[in-house]
């Protein structure tokens, strides 16, 4: 067979471009820790076997360093970018798993027999990586596809649809393969559009809770010192996943305007927060702990939204009520709220938990675009609410 070797990589890197950059977006989106982590470290995984693909081009055209479009691959690095727009989280992890992967690892398997291990030495090395890699994630997304439908089974006829229309216009443009491109200009699915969430989901098994650890919001509480430091290390780690979220969002929002290198070194920063996480989570489930008594928040992720709640149980195991949105990134302290009634006490300090009315003995009205007052409407009291101004 003879092909033109340079341009078959460069296709490849495109296409791993493509597949890892959807991938980060929706990791957010993935309640499963497991799969929150792993998906991470696929993410890593092509972003090394892309950058090797991108090396192995510049040596094939040396002096050339150019790699900046798709050319003839732009309607096939189109629709596997078009699986960002997923219309949910089982259609994400089936179409990646039952679709693009597969292609993936057929390609990298194509052209590992079809090219010469000595002429091609290098390529043969860092590919044949990628091919074991692209096994085990070719398993893996189709498992997790799999529970996910068992616990979504609504979402089991949209996801169908949208896995087979995938292939049905993967087949129709060519595959990716190691032929010539295909000349067919395919139109990429548009049943959804995708968009960062506002909130990340979270594994339920874990207890959601706004701070992992009390000294957090009480300064008095102690920091901790040998098991209970070590039991401190472990949930800190586990509670690292906002980085892991936060990273995936920040390499695939920046993938379209900053250079390879900032998606390679993103992929790279949220693979070892992913690390960070897992240490911290088999630590914890190494001591046979119950996941539902461990800590989970958001809070990190959250506070970039400028959503202002009210928390009645200081928690959030109890539902938490929104009453104000400002700017993100608005800074905000305790004087910017009063609380007015004979009941209330003021917020003496911003990590204070003051003993104060419960939320449904008041109502909240506003008296300028600054101030919110919490007027008294009953005469019960109950025990130690407070305000989480961290959203």
């Amino acid at each position: 067979m003879r092909f033109d070797t340079a341009q078959l990589l460069k296709r490849f890197f495109f296409c791993e471009r493509s597949l890892l950059v959807s991938m980060a977006a929706w990791i957010p989106s993935i309640a499963s820790l497991e799969i929150k982590i792993e998906m991470a470290r696929f993410t890593w995984q092509s972003s090394e076997t892309a950058n090797s693909l991108r090396e192995r081009v510049f040596e094939l055209r040396f002096p050339n360093r150019l790699l900046e479009e798709e050319g003839s691959d732009h309607s096939l690095v189109g629709l596997i970018g078009s699986v960002r727009d997923s219309p949910s989280v089982p259609a994400l992890l089936s179409a990646v798993g039952h679709v693009f992967l597969p292609a993936l690892r057929d390609a990298y398997r194509d052209y590992l027999d079809a090219s010469d291990a000595i002429a091609d030495g290098p390529t043969h090395r860092f590919l044949s990586v990628a091919l074991t890699e692209k096994r085990e994630q070719v398993d893996a997304f189709q498992k997790w596809a799999a529970t996910s439908l068992t616990q979504h089974a609504a979402l089991r006829e949209s996801t169908a649809v949208w896995t087979h229309d995938l292939s049905e216009r993967l087949v129709a443009i060519g595959g990716i393969g190691v032929g010539p491109a295909s000349q067919v200009d395919v139109t990429t699915p548009k049943t959804n559009t995708y968009a960062i969430p506002d909130r990340p989901a979270r594994d339920p098994r874990f207890w959601p809770c706004r701070f992992y650890w009390p000294d957090i919001v009480d300064s008095t509480f102690p920091y901790g010192e040998g098991l209970r430091l070590q039991l401190r290390s472990a949930i800190s780690h586990l509670n690292e996943v906002w980085a892991i979220e936060v990273g995936g969002i920040i390499l695939s929002s920046f993938a379209e305007v900053l250079p390879w290198e900032w998606i390679r070194n993103s992929a790279r920063w949220t693979y070892d927060e992913s690390r960070h996480c897992r240490m911290g989570y088999e630590r914890l489930m190494a001591w046979n702990l119950d996941p539902a008594e461990i800590p989970l928040g958001t809070y990190i992720y959250d506070s970039a939204s400028g959503k202002i709640y009210y928390d009645a149980d200081g928690t959030g195991a109890g539902a938490k009520i929104l009453f104000a949105q400002v700017d993100p990134g608005q800074v905000l302290a305790n004087t910017d709220f009063t609380i007015v009634g004979s009941a209330a006490p003021a917020l003496a300090a911003a990590k204070d938990i003051p003993a104060s009315p419960s939320l449904a003995d008041f109502i909240w009205t506003s008296d300028d675009a600054d101030t919110w007052l919490l007027r008294e409407h009953s005469s019960s009291t109950h025990n130690v609410p407070w305000f989480w101004f961290g959203d």
